[in-house]
């Protein structure tokens, strides 16, 4: 039997120590005005997701679906190279599980050399 979730999961993903910047607090703190659920969409939660997190807890794994039903890449393309090829590879991961993405693999290394 199919499982209909009560709401959607948008995860915002960062740098650690971008979280607290000002770009992600009002995009978050939007968001979650938005995601009350009072319109043409079902409620919602955000949450933000740190690039390190994933890599040093081992939270994402390419192999089963992400705990997330869309995403935000806010990750800088100006980043670490180890921290851009891995936001890369786990956009591309997202993106295979049918994730919706803003910014993307695509346009995100458009930017990226």
């Amino acid at each position: 039997p199919s499982k209909i979730k009560n709401t959607i999961t948008i995860a915002i993903l960062t740098l650690a120590k971008h979280q607290r910047g000002v770009w992600i607090t009002k995009l978050v703190d939007e968001l979650r005005r938005r995601g009350r659920g009072e319109g043409r969409h079902p409620p919602f939660t955000v949450e933000i997701v740190t690039i390190e997190s994933l890599l040093d807890l081992d939270r994402f794994s390419p192999s089963s679906s992400p705990p997330w039903d869309g995403v935000v890449n806010r990750v800088s393309d100006a980043a670490d190279p180890v921290l851009v090829k891995s936001t890369l590879a786990i956009l591309h991961a997202a993106e295979l599980w049918n994730v919706p993405i803003f910014n993307g693999p695509k346009s995100y290394s458009i930017c990226c050399n």
